[in-house]
Parts: structure tokens; sequence; C-alpha cells
């Protein structure tokens, strides 16, 4: 029987491509084997975080609940708000650390730029916002 040249060629290379196509199966299933690992071990790590995120969102809503506001005020009742050590009264003033530069005028030209800064105006405005809510409670 007689068979074409290019015929002939393309069944005696069969069995070595054959033979690669086997050896790119192989490897593409080990492949898929660690994705698919892989995966299984991504997903189970979101689970454990949406589960650590769930208690997290449960204690702080619980704190939420939690009435703070309440021992605050009794202690500014009580005048046990925040005593402050006697130190702090021993300490130096602004006012005394600049007497004792040599030129004074460069810092209070510097202080009275940040006090013309929109953030120095912006604190200003919330300070006394923050007292008025604080005092209400």
């Amino acid at each position: 029987m007689r068979v074409p040249a290019t015929t002939l060629g393309k069944l005696r290379n069969l069995a070595g491509d054959l033979e690669e196509e086997k050896r790119w199966m192989e490897e593409n299933e080990k492949a898929l084997e660690s994705v698919n690992r892989e995966t299984e071990e991504v997903v189970e790590e979101a689970e454990k975080i949406e589960e650590s995120t769930a208690d997290l969102e449960a204690k702080i809503q619980s704190l939420k609940e939690q009435d703070l506001a309440e021992p605050l005020e009794q202690m500014l009742v009580n005048g046990d708000a925040l005593p402050l050590p006697p130190e702090t009264f021993q300490a130096p003033t602004m006012q005394d650390q600049v007497r004792k530069l040599q030129n004074p005028e460069v810092i209070l030209k510097e202080v009275s730029e940040a006090q013309t800064t929109p953030v120095y105006r912006n604190l200003q405005t919330l300070l006394p916002l923050c007292y008025a809510e604080v005092s209400s409670r």
C-alpha cells in the first residue's frame, strides 16, 4: 500500500507527539491540583477572617452599648476628674521659656502665623463644640 510521504512522516512522529501530550497533561493536572489546594487554603483563611471580623464587630457593638459617659459624669461631679500631678504646677510656662530666648520676636511671629492657619481656626471652632457636648451629658 502506498502512502504519501508527508502522511508517513506524521505517522512516524505520532508516538512522540502522543508522549509529549501525555507529559503536558500530567503537568497541567499537577498544576490544577496545586491551584485547587491553594484555593481551598485561601477559602479557609477567608472564612477564619470573616469569623474574627464578626467577633470583633460583636465586641465593638457591645462596647458601644455600654454607657461610658456615666462614669465620666460621676468623676466630674465628685471632683475626681483627671487629677494633675503636682509637678505640672511647677513646670515653667511658655512665656518663661520665651523670655529666656535671645530673640523672642521670631517665636512670637511664628506663633502668630500658626494662629492664622485654617487648621487653628477649625480647632478654635471645634473646642467649644466639644466642651458644649461634654457639658450637656
